[in-house]
């Protein structure tokens, strides 16, 4: 009689004594005739082979997996790692590669070892202040699809994002400071001239990351950062295979609410086949996909239509889509003198919207039965401009810029999934823009640790629960005003930017000088209404002292952007492969 061991078993160990037992049973049988003995042989064989692979479905939920390696092959755990063996999880360390740039991302927990990656929805709201969302305090509006996601996530209290919109999306969907990528102030290129575009030959943007390759990566909103009209394969080379967005190329004093109105909307394909679902003025179709004007629509409700109209069908592909909500927009572009309703009303109303197409965009995921395994991550590329901020500057002090005050760069950001996330938390720790391109591709990965080219550090511990330590010691913002075309580039005024620089406590203003004028304490002066700067407190001059060593190893000259002609740009891909790839795109 044979009795088994009660001691757990790995995986591989009882798959190798289940084929034991099995080729060992075999060779005890009764001999037969050849023939027999052959077919017999050969349905045993699919058998055994029927048997090993349940059997290693069942240990393998019951077991931690272990790590797959590059080469596909399946690695046994280190027998070192107890802590990580008894908690079920793997403590996974690579080589750090060169370079002065911060590249590591920490490793967050899982609490079970996901069977197929999540989706991740990324919604980014333009223009929306903290002070207009409830779980952050405010109380100007009601958001009670923004509270749930809240309530259901983890809320991050201390966010920066970059002065402009432009700046924030192409910091966010490269992880990189706009002083390394150069869109260091605003600039349409729609709008502003075709002087310069984000070039996928330069920037490797979020969908072309190696872990989100195999995504189906899709983007819906606004897209501001390279001329559609031009460049009508942009989003294509850029990672996207879906897209469905409108490149804002009218005046700057049109409000919000006018660009809204009769959008110019280009698409990978039309919505749907009726007639609200395809452009009905100035529709052109290419390889690329169609565009053209839907009269009589409002382009946010558009965008949403186009996110609740993908269907992915029963592919195990999972999705990436970019929500580039243009709601609410800037609010001092609401002007009183359009029409008879108060800005700030109008305004509250447009946040609403912005609440009510959240709440759209979650009720779809569960319409589809994704939502526990959707991670969604909601943002805003920047708050409110209000003028400048301190009152009482003191002498030699100067007062901070309104862009880059609190109100205008501090952002909500909320990430929400019922499998992933626990509920209900809230962060004091520091994350700015940077740090999303790097936490999204460790969410592709499963949450393993990736490294990559990043300025910013993964915040994934904290979406998990992690209760180590970040090593987040600072977080920065940097941006001017609309930036100047000489000709041959695209720069800001000054070859070095202002910017400002933030830890838990003391918030520091750096002029184009590269010299810090400027000292706040945010807990005791959230408002930033006295500048300490000229304060002999040893505590401040420690704080001062501090930032202005991390200020001195910044490069001295802010990245410009360059410029050629749109006609004469080196794809480096071949115009027939995108074409078939387009038109594989538009077949799904």
């Amino acid at each position: 009689m044979c009795r088994t061991s009660k001691s757990r078993t790995t995986p591989v160990a009882a798959i190798l004594l289940i084929a034991a037992l099995t080729a060992g049973c075999a060779e005890d049988r009764d001999p037969q005739p050849a023939a027999i003995k052959q077919t017999s042989a050969a349905g045993a064989t699919r058998h055994r082979e029927a048997n090993l692979r349940r059997l290693r479905e069942e240990v393998l939920s019951n077991e931690r997996l272990p790590e797959i390696r590059r080469d596909g092959n399946a690695s046994r755990p280190s027998e070192s790692n107890d802590e990580a063996e008894r908690s079920g999880r793997r403590q996974a360390a690579s080589p750090s590669r060169g370079g002065n740039r911060p590249n590591r991302v920490g490793a967050g927990r899982l609490r079970s070892v996901p069977s197929r990656s999540w989706n991740i929805l990324l919604i980014v709201a333009d223009g929306l202040s903290r002070d207009w969302i409830s779980c952050c305090g405010g109380t100007a509006a009601p958001t009670p699809n923004i509270d749930e996601l809240a309530e259901t996530g983890v809320t991050f209290h201390n966010v920066y994002a970059m002065p402009h919109n432009v700046a924030s999306q192409v910091t966010l969907l490269t992880g990189s400071y706009p002083h390394r990528h150069g869109w260091i102030g605003d600039w349409n290129v729609a709008a502003d001239g075709n002087a310069c575009w984000f070039d996928w030959n330069l920037h490797r943007c979020l969908p072309r990351q190696q872990q989100m390759r195999r995504y189906m990566n899709c983007v819906a909103g606004q897209w501001m950062l390279n001329n559609l009209r031009a460049q009508p394969d942009a989003l294509l080379q850029h990672g996207f295979r879906r897209w469905c967005v409108s490149a804002p190329g009218g005046p700057r004093s049109q409000t919000p609410r006018q660009s809204h109105r009769n959008p110019h909307v280009f698409m990978s394909s039309p919505i749907s086949r009726e007639d609200d679902g395809i452009p009905n003025r100035d529709v052109l179709q290419s390889s690329w996909g169609v565009s053209g004007t839907f009269t009589g629509q409002n382009g946010p409700d558009l965008f949403s239509r186009f996110l609740q109209a993908q269907r992915f069908g029963r592919s195990q592909v999972p999705f990436f889509m970019y929500y580039s909500m243009n709601l609410p927009g800037p609010q001092e572009s609401h002007s009183e003198s359009d029409d008879s309703t108060g800005g700030t009303e109008r305004y509250s109303g447009l946040v609403r919207d912005a609440d009510r197409l959240v709440g759209e965009a979650v009720e779809w995921l569960n319409d589809i039965g994704v939502r526990h395994r959707t991670i969604v991550v909601f943002t805003c590329s920047s708050g409110v401009c209000d003028g400048n901020v301190s009152a009482e500057p003191g002498p030699g002090a100067a007062a901070i810029p309104r862009s880059l005050s609190e109100r205008s760069i501090r952002v909500p950001l909320i990430v929400s999934c019922p499998d992933v996330t626990p509920a209900g938390i809230e962060t004091d720790c520091l994350v700015d823009f940077t740090d999303v391109c790097p936490t999204l591709c460790q969410i592709a990965a499963l949450g393993r640790p990736v490294h990559g080219a990043f300025d910013g550090v993964s915040f994934w511990p904290e979406i998990v629960g992690e209760e180590q330590q970040r090593p987040r010691q600072w977080i920065m913002s940097l941006g001017t005003g609309p930036l100047e075309f000489d000709g041959q580039h695209v720069r800001a005024p000054h070859r070095f930017s202002e910017r400002v620089l933030r830890d838990r406590r003391f918030k520091v203003h750096v002029n184009h000088r590269r010299q810090i004028d400027g000292l706040w304490d945010l807990q005791a002066d959230p408002d930033e209404q006295r500048n300490l700067i000229s304060s002999a407190s040893e505590v401040y001059r420690v704080a001062v002292d501090k930032f202005q060593a991390v200020v001195d190893g910044m490069p001295a000259q802010d990245a410009e952007l360059e410029c050629s002609s749109l006609l004469e740009t080196d794809r480096r891909r071949d115009a027939t492969e995108l074409r078939q790839v387009a038109a594989e795109v538009r077949g799904r």
